[in-house]
């Protein structure tokens, strides 16, 4: 099978889009929606958006399946239509590609479930297992496993893509500066996971969690450490106070100085995350 995603790595610095729930936000869609369920009830706005990010740049767009695994879905009294939401969020993503874009097949952590006994590890395999089973069907051409939070988290989903998966994979960690987990656990114990696992991913990946000036100490402490191409996503932040005023500081210019330098440590996929949109994906693939 040919792995396209690793076939740019090697090429060239990546371009990925950015954030699908922050974009959902701005057009009133409020955060008691199941975003995911949007793919078939407002499938229109979720083309827009992903059709914004090809247009600002991105070659690889991410799939509207973050939280559509039939455990979250069961919140919204949707746990049915796991399958036909995935297939919509891959078919929606593929239909605004241009012609060599890449379409990410997204998948949320299980790992707090599993961690709380609210399922077990085997019912997270099972659950994870029939979202990539559907994710493939429809067409990606890789998944990409998204925020991976805890080494529990990242056991349940190496189970799950070497016993259902085919296609290539990344594996993209919520951590902080340091490198550790919320649960305090640090994340060269759980590369090494991946190392002794049967599949191994075409390029892991830092997301979420941090904004992008903690995203380069994170990166410049991941790199050595790794043996695979690092992809980084990081968030808009938090605000500052200025003048007792409360204000974002990550405009599409902060980001993309930050891009560079990312780029220049050795970053082979750059992109964004909550509070990431089109307009700092479009500054960051110019420049």
């Amino acid at each position: 099978m040919t792995d396209l995603l690793k076939e740019r790595l090697q090429d060239h610095v990546v371009i990925f889009d950015g954030a699908t729930g922050t974009e959902f936000y701005k057009r009133n869609f409020f955060v008691n929606t199941s975003y995911e369920s949007l793919n078939l009830t407002n499938p229109k706005v979720v083309g827009n958006i992903h059709h914004s990010y090809v247009e600002a740049g991105a070659e690889v767009v991410t799939t509207n399946s973050y939280g559509a695994n039939r455990q979250k879905l069961a919140r919204f009294g949707l746990a049915e239509k796991c399958v036909e939401i995935n297939t919509a969020a891959v078919g929606l993503a593929r239909s605004q590609c241009a012609e060599n874009t890449l379409v990410a097949a997204s998948l949320g952590p299980l790992g707090k479930e599993v961690a709380s006994g609210q399922i077990s590890f085997d019912e997270g395999v099972e659950i994870l297992g029939e979202q990539i089973q559907a994710l493939e069907a429809a067409g990606s051409d890789f998944l990409m496993f998204e925020t991976l939070s805890s080494q529990i988290g990242t056991e349940c989903a190496i189970a799950a893509v070497n016993r259902f998966g085919r296609l290539p994979f990344v594996f993209s960690f919520a951590v902080d500066r340091d490198l550790e987990t919320v649960y305090g656990e640090p994340l060269s114990a759980i590369l090494a996971l991946l190392d002794r696992s049967k599949r191994r991913p075409t390029a892991v990946g830092l997301n979420c969690d941090i904004g992008p000036e903690p995203m380069l100490d994170a990166l410049e402490k991941l790199l050595p450490l790794s043996h695979y191409p690092v992809i980084v996503q990081p968030n808009a932040g938090v605000p500052k106070s200025v003048d007792n005023r409360m204000i974002y500081m990550c405009s599409p210019e902060y980001l993309t100085t930050y891009a560079l330098r990312y780029a220049n440590l050795g970053a082979r996929g750059i992109g964004g995350c909550c509070g990431i949109g089109p307009e700092h994906i479009r500054d960051i693939a110019r420049s």
